[in-house]
């Protein structure tokens, strides 16, 4: 095959942006930060991760764009088009209490304010 022009510093650095660690197995990927999802529901009792500059400089900005990911993804399998939601991770999901649509004008971004 062709030798890879990703380089370990060029990979640190999409790491920091956000992106995802890539590995041979992506479902090892997702379980790590479904895992991290958990995480942050037991320290902030929901799962609406906001995609803010504050919350990015507590270096979660990896876990906004995942949650982010997640809900464009389960939007694609909802019109049945080509996704890597499954059963299993959307289960998965559910379980936990995950808000499919948390946009500014529709209750999940509503209960993500209240207090």
């Amino acid at each position: 095959g062709k030798q890879s022009l990703m380089t370990n510093e060029r990979q640190h650095k999409l790491e920091e942006m956000g992106f995802f660690v890539w590995s041979k197995n992506k479902n090892d990927d997702w379980m790590w930060m479904f895992e991290e999802l958990m995480e942050y529901k037991k320290k902030h009792g929901d799962c609406l991760v906001p995609i803010t500059r504050k919350y990015e400089s507590e270096g979660n900005r990896k876990l906004a764009n995942w949650v982010k990911t997640q809900r464009a993804q389960y939007q694609k399998k909802k019109k049945g088009k080509q996704c890597l939601m499954t059963d299993e991770r959307q289960h998965k999901l559910d379980e936990i209490g995950f808000v499919w649509t948390a946009k500014r004008n529709n209750e999940g971004w509503k209960q993500m304010f209240k207090e």
